[in-house]
């Protein structure tokens, strides 16, 4: 399956800066390379300036708030860490299409906002979720961003244990359950069209209705203007903010389905399985050996009124769930 990373879960300063190097490399054999200007190349600019700031080779600017910068550089070492640990999958040549999108102009990061007209980071999104699927299947196809099919298709079908999944990849724009409960249904329209699959999940993307700036709070000195960014003991507060943000779409959703027949009844006689997946990311810093260290929070949430949920969807949506964090192949040994 390719190299592991050397802490899962956690980053260093200098793995950071190493997996934009790496990735560098990587884009050479495809004779591609880093487009200057582009949010790629600000990621990785800014992760040296990470490793330079912290080794004190460069001088940090306290009145710049570099949140949005920061937040970019994480989420940018979260997908670089994957597609260069799992290269090694059967299917990891289907996806450079999509490797190469992040190269381009639109937002890149799973943990920042982007406009409801930049389709560039819905496609993203597709790539990250192709990532996710990568290390369960043999084979993956990816909906062609250029050659798109507007919605007729599932964004990625992935053959699982012998078996072709159509994953829906829906990013949300609005905090009204009613706009979630419209992706919902975009989603599950593309995968009842596709002859080609029998079993379907909707996974939806929080990112753009994530209140970032209040999990990761920063305040302005008195007199100085001088950023200072606050700093949780643990990441208990932010885990618990993102919960709440998927639990508060629940609770609506349910309310407006009726409750849980009418959620069972969305998914009837349909070929998506009676669940969502809810991929929510953002960053804060938290406290780790008296120093405080910038932190990538991640997770794939099930929202489902079934209790067990299904059990070939929870098992996807748990591997899925172990591949955000970095720990699946190490469950595999």
């Amino acid at each position: 399956m390719g190299e592991k990373p050397k802490t899962p879960i956690k980053f260093t300063y200098s793995e950071i800066e190493n997996l934009f190097f790496e990735f560098e490399q990587l884009l050479k054999k495809q004779a591609a390379v880093v487009p200057p200007g582009s949010k790629l190349e600000q990621a990785g600019l800014t992760a040296i300036e990470i490793v330079g700031t912290y080794k004190r080779e460069i001088v940090h600017d306290y009145r710049t708030d570099y949140r949005n910068e920061w937040r970019r550089v994480l989420s940018m070492a979260d997908i670089l860490r994957k597609i260069l640990t799992l290269q090694k999958c059967p299917a990891f040549n289907s996806i450079w299409p999509h490797i190469l999108l992040l190269l381009g102009n639109g937002e890149i990061a799973q943990n920042l906002w982007s406009s409801k007209e930049d389709s560039h980071a819905n496609y993203v999104f597709e790539l990250y979720v192709a990532l996710l699927a990568l290390p369960l299947c043999t084979t993956i196809d990816v909906e062609p961003p250029k050659k798109s099919a507007g919605g007729k298709n599932p964004d990625v079908i992935a053959t699982i244990q012998g078996e072709p999944w159509g994953i829906a990849c829906k990013v949300m724009h609005s905090n009204l359950a009613k706009s979630m409960l419209d992706r919902v249904r975009e989603g599950i329209k593309q995968i009842n069209r596709c002859d080609k699959i029998q079993n379907g999940l909707v996974v939806v993307s929080l990112k753009n209705v994530i209140p970032h700036d209040e999990i990761w709070p920063a305040i302005r000195e008195h007199g100085t203007g001088d950023v200072i960014y606050l700093t949780a003991n643990s990441d208990r507060i932010a885990v618990r903010k993102l919960k709440d943000v998927c639990k508060q779409y629940e609770i609506e959703l349910l309310e407006r389905l009726g409750g849980e027949d009418g959620f069972r009844a969305l998914f009837k006689g349909t070929k998506v399985e009676p669940l969502i997946l809810v991929y929510l990311c953002t960053a804060t810093t938290i406290l780790r050996d008296n120093k405080p260290i910038y932190t990538l929070i991640k997770m794939m949430v099930a929202i489902s009124v079934d209790v067990p949920p299904p059990e070939k969807s929870w098992r996807i949506a748990s591997a899925m769930n172990e591949i955000v964090h970095d720990t699946y192949l190490y469950s595999q040994e």
